[in-house]
């Protein structure tokens, strides 16, 4: 049974998705993350690239990293020559014979990318009964406890018949769970979207969508206890005697101008000022448009930077701003999606 077909892959590809999951795991087992007890599954691991970035936020867990491809499993076992991860070739029996595990990840791997951008109905390429059977099967070799991570899915999470059993587990590093387009469980069309490099938003076309179908993404095995679990693991309280300058979009679309046009998308912004010691300090946070066209912050953090990185700001919201004029417009969005259906006219 297969979903994706593509490998692509890069290391780190998801820093916060693996900052929050470390930090959890933090809260649950000590700073000590488990003293090596730690299982963790890279389902679809590709050549290895993820099992890698794994082995830099939990060095002493034990990875395993599977996939359907075998030349990518074979890249992998060299890549990982110097690593005491385990690869193995993707079955649910495989799957049962090395688990239960710890956390799970499911990146980029429960989709049909790009397929899914050219059908208005996805049944007939990946139906949802394939998109549970793999999940569940997965969510059954998940200990009690355990995080799921699933980014990039064409189906929800909450159309799983054990999604009763998890609860999300959300920080404000998280914003989104990826780019590719929506699909309820008679593969019906819930969204479109379209992308410009890191830029990418959803527009809804069909009903039964939530705004946190559109943003959770690490789910926590705990049937006892539904209610989302806030992550509080960043600095939230504003450093004493720092007055911030103005605001400043980083990263993204401009949520605000997204919300005129019933598009789901984020901005990052950010804001910079100095202590009496001398020291730069950001404030950032993550805003997004919702599905009620208004829009919402996820909490704000404060962090301590480097003067080259407050340098870099005013260039990189001229061209987040130039951007967002671009991609928003309907002409835009138009040609985005013949570009999908028509490779030819690239």
């Amino acid at each position: 049974m297969k979903a994706q077909y593509l490998t692509n892959t890069a290391p780190n590809r998801y820093p916060d998705v693996f900052r929050t999951l470390r930090a959890r795991v933090e809260q649950l087992r000590g700073s000590d993350l488990g003293q090596g007890e730690l299982r963790i599954l890279s389902f679809g691991c590709s050549i290895g690239f993820e099992m890698m970035t794994l082995r830099a936020y939990f060095p002493e867990a034990s990875i395993f990293g599977c996939d359907t491809s075998r030349e990518a499993l074979r890249q992998a076992q060299r890549n990982l020559r110097e690593d005491p991860g385990i690869v193995f070739f993707s079955t649910p029996q495989a799957i049962d014979a090395f688990g239960p595990f710890d956390i799970i990840l499911a990146m980029s791997v429960l989709c049909r990318f790009p397929a899914s951008s050219q059908v208005e109905n996805l049944a007939p390429i990946f139906p949802f009964r394939s998109f549970e059977m793999l999940t569940t099967n997965l969510a059954r070799n998940l200990r009690p406890g355990g995080l799921f991570c699933l980014v990039n899915a064409n189906y929800l999470f909450c159309a799983l018949d054990v999604a009763p059993e998890f609860r999300p587990v959300r920080c404000s590093l998280i914003h989104s769970n990826g780019f590719v387009d929506k699909f309820a469980a008679d593969g019906r069309r819930l969204t479109t979207t379209f992308r410009k490099k890191s830029l990418f938003s959803h527009r809804p076309v069909g009903s039964g969508l939530r705004d946190e179908d559109l943003r959770d993404c690490i789910f926590e095995k705990s049937p006892a206890d539904r209610r989302p679990l806030d992550l509080a693991f960043l600095q939230a309280e504003a450093p004493l005697g720092v007055q911030f300058g103005g605001l400043v979009v980083a990263e993204g679309i401009d949520a605000e101008a997204a919300a005129q046009e019933r598009i789901i998308a984020a901005h990052r912004e950010e804001a910079f000022g100095s202590d009496a010691e001398g020291r730069l300090w950001m404030r950032t946070q993550w805003r997004k448009s919702t599905l009620a066209a208004t829009v919402a912050g996820f909490g704000q953090w404060y962090s301590v930077i480097g003067p080259e990185r407050a340098q870099q700001l005013k260039s990189l919201q001229e061209d987040v701003l130039a951007d967002t004029r671009r991609q928003t417009t309907r002409a835009a969005i138009v040609r985005e999606r013949l570009r999908t259906w028509l490779p030819q006219a690239r």
